[in-house]
């Protein structure tokens, strides 16, 4: 297997970045939502913000991080050994497959919901999924240039 996400993301100490442009990602997806289902978003995405002294981001994402980037492995392990010369970067492949990568994603925050022990995190998990194949789908380009900027598919 060629190197894989979770070595390259955890190289010279990079995770802290990492998350801390997972978060930067999260909140313009977040604020990209308009109407009422957008106004919704945006309040769940700020009150489970606040919690934890306003790191509850940082500390959520730290803590799915792992789970996501196995779940994006064979994806990137699939970019990888594509033809160089016809594969594009890695948003452009993972916007092709937008629908997988999604429910890829999706299976992650899925199974944390099942062990979820905070009843604010269920109530809001459990409103806001009905839309979140969605949403995740409209970040799976964003997610792509951010992977990017930190392997070895950065153009």
């Amino acid at each position: 297997m060629l190197e894989s996400l979770q070595v390259l993301l955890d190289k010279k100490g990079k995770r802290p970045q990492v998350i801390a442009d997972c978060v930067s990602l999260l909140e313009a997806e977040v604020n990209k939502k308009k109407g009422v289902m957008g106004m919704a978003i945006r309040k769940g995405f700020t009150g489970v913000g606040k919690l934890k002294e306003g790191k509850m981001m940082e500390k959520l994402v730290n803590k799915l991080l792992d789970d996501f980037i196995d779940a994006l492995e064979p994806y990137y392990q699939a970019y990888l050994q594509s033809e160089a010369s016809t594969r594009g970067d890695f948003a452009d492949f993972l916007s092709v497959r937008d629908q997988a990568v999604t429910e890829s994603l999706l299976a992650v925050t899925d199974k944390q919901r099942e062990a979820a022990n905070s009843k604010m995190i269920i109530v809001v998990y459990d409103k806001m999924r009905k839309v979140a194949g969605k949403n995740v789908k409209e970040a799976v380009p964003a997610l792509g240039q951010l992977i990017q900027a930190y392997t070895s598919c950065a153009k």
